[in-house]
């Protein structure tokens, strides 16, 4: 990696890797990669199973998360209840159907993340992740889009 703009677009380019291998298996159950990593992230959070929760961790669209919340519905690989103290709030669950889904999509990455950190030691992936961390929370902390527009009419922070 010869700048910083070759280390800010390895997270594209891996997003590309992770949807080349994901892509026979989307297709075949027609899953567009927002709905795979909805499932992924459902299978994962625990008590942050919400659109709202799925909206803040992954930064996708609200308009996004609902329609392909509707599509992993209607497919029946997921189930939405809802809270029992907000009517407001669904939790979404997977369901018998989605289970096994779940399960291909998670060796599919798996086995593409062995083949990324092929030759890279505990400490270097923790030290990896520690810089990650930092770099995301920078992210969030700013908006670059109204950041950027400051800079272009010369307005001060």
């Amino acid at each position: 990696m010869n700048s910083d703009y070759d280390i800010i677009s390895l997270s594209h380019e891996i997003k590309r890797i992770m949807e080349y291998a994901y892509g026979e298996r989307m297709e075949d159950f027609g899953l567009r990669k927002v709905e795979v990593d909805i499932l992924y992230f459902i299978a994962h959070a625990g008590n942050k199973d919400t659109a709202r929760d799925i909206i803040n961790a992954q930064h996708i669209s609200k308009a996004h998360i609902s329609k392909s919340v509707d599509n992993l519905r209607q497919k029946g690989y997921i189930l939405l209840e809802e809270d029992s103290t907000d009517h407001r709030k669904a939790h979404i669950h997977i369901t018998e159907k989605g289970l096994p889904l779940v399960k291909e999509f998670e060796t599919i990455h798996q086995k593409v993340v062995e083949q990324l950190f092929s030759g890279v030691t505990a400490e270097e992936k923790a030290c990896m992740k520690r810089i990650a961390q930092k770099v995301a929370d920078n992210a969030r902390r700013r908006n670059f889009r109204k950041q950027t527009d400051r800079d272009e009419k010369g307005e001060p922070e």
